[in-house]
């Protein structure tokens, strides 16, 4: 009797109707009661006004473009479409956030059917600190999106050569978003490569090179000081490499002190759970074959675990390793979080599959540092007494 109803269509379309009422509770919630930032007013008006051709990105004695040109772009259509509005923005990111859970659903529907598609999206749509840095009118709900269907166009054994393209330019498109995600082409193109062939991969290597050659053509030369940024101070003036930030003397020094370091990766554990979760158990299960009843995914999750572990250490030095923003490190994981989401999903069904050895000793370990450590990113209150 209770197996005939926990197989039955009802229960399943009941949970998933109950995640996107939840999800859809919290986002505008969230959307009507979370103060504005000073980076959504940025994106905002920066996007109103290019959309609006009463400016052009990196235009001299224009706004500050300290971001690539689809950061401002792509939130700001709705301004430009409805007019400019707060409200309006944030709308626009909650159906945004919700076609970044429709293509991961489609995305693990496709891999390994309904209810690994369910329990995917599950932990991201009703975690509250998630959901409120999705539907802020900023780029991380931005990104987010466009690299789930990256994925979805990319990931899968049978992938015609529309998909590849497609998926490799939707990943030059994230870098033209956000600078920081640099590595999704190299993803995309060595993905392809290495699981799809020759042909696939130079597909995907024409594909993504072409929007960024022609973004930087477009855009030339100021587009480039977003990559100056990047490079030793002593490189810059051996060359004599010039960058506009805008003008003004900075401000903004603040002395961070190392317990705030130490707060801010725990709170980001906390926050980003179940991802840090799909991460180790790839990580642990990766070296041994016997776990994996698939080559291919087997390879698949090297690559996601792989570029996972690359971006954390990327965003972990330039905020916990800087002193401009400390605290923005669990905003930078949502950028990519999804990766390390997939990564465990695929994983757990292999070692299901397999029923090979014992990975109970390692989850408990997890648990325990992982729990009481993810406790310690209550910031200043609890967090303090117990350290």
């Amino acid at each position: 009797m209770l197996k005939k109803f926990i197989h039955h269509p009802i229960l399943y379309f009941a949970l998933l109707g109950l995640t996107i009422a939840v999800f859809l509770y919290l986002a505008f919630t969230y959307a009507h009661q979370l103060p504005s930032r000073v980076d959504e007013g940025s994106f905002l008006i920066k996007g109103y006004y290019y959309l609006s051709g009463k400016y052009f990105p990196f235009e001299d004695y224009g706004p500050w473009t300290n971001n690539m040109p689809l950061a401002y772009y792509i939130p700001g259509i709705a301004q430009y479409l409805f007019g400019p509005s707060l409200k309006v923005a944030r709308y626009f990111m909650i159906f945004l956030t919700l076609l970044n859970f429709a293509g991961l659903y489609l995305l693990v529907f496709r891999l390994k059917g309904k209810w690994w598609a369910l329990f995917s999206i599950l932990p991201l749509a009703i975690n509250p600190a998630l959901v409120s840095m999705y539907v802020q009118a900023v780029s991380e709900g931005v990104v987010a999106c466009l690299l789930v269907w990256m994925l979805y166009f990319l990931i899968g054994k049978e992938r015609k050569d529309w998909q590849i393209a497609m998926g490799a330019m939707l990943s030059a498109l994230v870098v033209l978003t956000r600078q920081n995600m640099v590595l999704l082409v190299p993803f995309a193109v060595i993905y392809a490569y290495w699981l799809h062939g020759k042909r696939a991969g130079r597909i995907a290597l024409v594909s993504a090179a072409l929007p960024l050659i022609i973004a930087h053509i477009v855009y030339y030369p100021h587009i480039f000081d977003l990559w100056f940024t990047w490079l030793p101070a002593s490189i810059r003036r051996a060359f004599n490499i010039k960058i506009v930030e805008g003008g003004g003397t900075q401000t903004w020094r603040p002395d961070v002190e190392p317990f705030s370091r130490i707060t801010s990766f725990f709170m980001t554990l906390r926050y980003h759970f179940v991802p840090f979760f799909g991460f180790y158990l790839s990580i642990i299960t990766l070296p041994f074959k016997k776990f994996w009843t698939s080559e291919y995914e087997r390879k698949l999750v090297f690559l996601l675990s792989a570029t996972f572990l690359i971006l954390f250490g990327m965003h972990a030095w330039a905020s916990l390793g800087k002193n401009y923003c400390v605290f923005c490190f669990s905003n930078y994981l949502s950028f990519f979080n999804v990766m390390a989401v997939l990564a465990g999903v695929i994983t757990i069904t292999n070692f299901l599959s397999t029923k090979e050895g014992n990975i109970l000793l390692p989850l408990v370990v997890f648990f325990l540092i992982a729990l009481p450590s993810s406790f310690l990113g209550s910031m200043e209150t609890v967090g303090r007494q117990v350290m």
